[in-house]
């Protein structure tokens, strides 16, 4: 894969480019513009960024709380016609 502009970039992933600048920036990736070139090694990054920062916030909720709607019986029929 080539070499693209930011804007090519938030094309193909279906992002807005200003989302995707600022996702740049909070990787730590500083890029003037929409259309500075994005190398494969800054896309690795910023990928590596957001596994690492979405794993945080699924770890967020660390308690679930369930709550039994119905309490039921259920009826066991015997041994009937075993040995």
């Amino acid at each position: 894969m080539t070499d693209q502009t930011v804007r090519e970039f938030a094309e193909s992933v279906r992002t807005p480019v200003d989302r995707l600048i600022t996702q740049f920036r909070e990787a730590g990736i500083a890029l003037a513009g929409p259309d500075v070139v994005v190398t494969e090694d800054q896309k690795m990054l910023l990928l590596n960024f957001l596994r690492h920062h979405e794993a945080d916030d699924d770890a967020a909720p660390s308690r679930i709380t369930l709550k039994r709607r119905s309490v039921s019986a259920l009826k066991v029929a015997g041994a009937q016609g075993r040995s």
